[in-house]
């Protein structure tokens, strides 16, 4: 699979680097002309959703199809490495929702992941062939690019 790791200068991403050690705040697998990828939620409005003080009001974000031009207009720093993994496994999570709980669970270090839900690393971890199903919560996109390699 060809995935696309990329980051840019605003503090959701700033944060992701930090609390994961990695350059990158984000992945997304390419197929074709779209980048399959799970957005999440602007972090005021997730807050609000996780104390539960927002609800049905907003969109929590999932699982989608990006046209490849519009995800690297929103990332301007991005690189290409690739990793073994089932593309048709990563589009059967297409329309499936945004695991907020699972971001949080990596910083505090707990498995508090939804399985039915994702986060981007997860979902590459998901369709890779190198991760076991009961470890895909733990996936980051730095340790995505630890097992990954920069030719197809």
């Amino acid at each position: 699979m060809k995935l696309i790791l990329c980051r840019n200068k605003s503090y959701p991403s700033k944060l992701i680097q930090k609390v994961t050690w990695s350059r990158w705040s984000h992945v997304g697998i390419v197929d074709g002309d779209v980048v399959i990828e799970a957005i999440g939620i602007p972090p005021l409005s997730l807050i609000l959703v996780l104390l539960g003080l927002k609800r049905n009001h907003i969109s929590l974000g999932g699982v989608v199809e990006t046209p490849i031009k519009d995800f690297i207009n929103r990332y301007k720093t991005h690189r290409v490495v690739y990793i073994e993994g089932s593309i048709e496994k990563a589009r059967s999570c297409i329309g499936m929702e945004f695991d907020a709980w699972g971001i949080l669970g990596i910083k505090v270090k707990r498995q508090i992941h939804c399985s039915n839900k994702m986060f981007c690393s997860k979902l590459v971890a998901y369709a890779a062939y190198e991760y076991r199903d009961r470890f895909i919560y733990t996936a980051t996109v730095q340790k995505i690019l630890e097992i990954s390699r920069d030719e197809p």
